[in-house]
């Protein structure tokens, strides 16, 4: 059985993996987004005419800045998350007296996947078992319990951000196909 210093650094690490891989994935896929919900919007406010114009303009809105919000979530949740890892270790280490919190970190030390070649839903959802764990000490350690809820919850929000992004798209093509018929 490891050590439970080297096995909070094991957990570090993975967390840190999903950090550094999954930023510049959520700040692009962002980016994307933000340009179909523009385009989106746009396209809206060109084909709508009178009141159904005032109306898109509030809820077109709504409904285009949705997916860009979800992934920018993402990508500030990572932003913060990078910064807290450093002390996460530590951290984790003052929670080794805790049986559910030693128990996960045992588990993902016994996990044989690198972090940094594992899939990022496939680490995510390592950590969930340990986010469930660390849930009981959020108001001590809220920093820790940020970072990992940042990690584990990033697989739905790009999801989120990227089904609706390409539901953005399909709604421009059927609001430009509106536009030509009226």
């Amino acid at each position: 059985m490891a050590n439970l210093q080297d096995v909070a650094q094991l957990a570090t690490r993975h967390i840190a993996a999903v950090v550094d891989r999954a930023t510049p994935v959520a700040r692009g896929v962002a980016l994307l987004s933000s340009a179909t919900g523009g385009l989106a919007y746009l396209v809206g406010l060109l084909v709508f005419q009178g009141g159904w114009r005032a109306g898109w303009a509030v809820v077109g809105l709504l409904i285009c800045a949705a997916p860009a919000w979800s992934l920018w979530t993402a990508f500030r949740r990572l932003r913060r998350a990078a910064l807290a890892i450093p002390g996460i270790a530590i951290k984790l280490q003052s929670l080794t007296g805790d049986r559910g919190v030693r128990d996960e970190l045992y588990l993902l030390a016994e996990n044989p996947q690198d972090p940094a070649s594992a899939s990022l839903t496939g680490l995510g959802k390592e950590l969930v078992g340990l986010r469930r764990a660390v849930d009981g000490h959020k108001r001590d350690l809220f920093d820790l319990w940020r970072t990992i809820t940042a990690v584990t919850t990033l697989p739905g929000l790009l999801a989120l951000g990227i089904v609706g992004s390409f539901g953005l798209l399909i709604l421009s093509v059927v609001l430009v196909l509106a536009g030509i018929s009226l």
